[in-house]
């Protein structure tokens, strides 16, 4: 059994925009076919409708060719452009179980480095030092895995057959990016 967190589609700085755009959705998938009692609290804060707030964007980069061999190791690495003329707040990965490491880089920069695919790393950037990347600079996702089964790994869903190399970060100005493999901002 685990949780399942998808994040917003916009977000702000402070508070919420409560545009009617956002939203927060948690899955619990359980295998076993027993019956799973649960409930929710929900606290929320809006916004005035007048008050500023400065929209952000999720720019994911995604690795779709994974390919980690039976009871072997690999290290994937890729890099992308960045969204150009942007500012960065919040930086983070996400990988499965076989994950042994991920890192997110700017050249021979680290922005962050995590060994614990179920609570990642978080590197934030506040104002007035939000992170930019310079012209041509790239994000580069690394993702160190070990793979455990008689079967090939590949990208993929599931936490118990699939892997997963991916990058997430917060910008602004923007819309919202996707870096597949090494192509993009999409």
């Amino acid at each position: 059994m685990y949780l399942a967190d998808r994040k917003p589609r916009s977000t702000a700085f402070d508070p919420c925009p409560c545009d009617g755009e956002s939203e927060r959705r948690s899955v619990l998938e359980d295998a076993s076919e027993n019956p799973v009692d649960t409930s929710v609290q929900l606290t929320a804060n809006g916004r005035a409708t007048a008050q500023a707030y400065t929209k952000t964007a999720t720019y994911v980069t995604y690795n779709g060719s994974l390919s980690i061999p039976p009871f072997g190791s690999t290290t994937a690495t890729l890099a992308c452009d960045v969204p150009a003329a942007t500012k960065f707040w919040w930086f983070s990965t996400h990988t499965h179980r076989r994950a042994m490491s991920a890192t997110l880089r700017n050249g021979a920069s680290t922005l962050l480095t995590t060994s614990n695919w179920e609570a990642p790393s978080i590197a934030t950037y506040t104002a007035p030092s939000f992170y930019q990347f310079g012209a041509g600079d790239k994000l580069t996702y690394e993702c160190a895995f070990t793979n455990d089964q008689g079967f090939t790994m590949h990208s993929g869903d599931s936490y118990e057959t699939d892997e997963n190399c991916i990058g997430v970060g917060y910008y602004f100005p923007g819309d919202g990016a996707l870096c597949y493999n090494f192509t993009g901002p999409l």
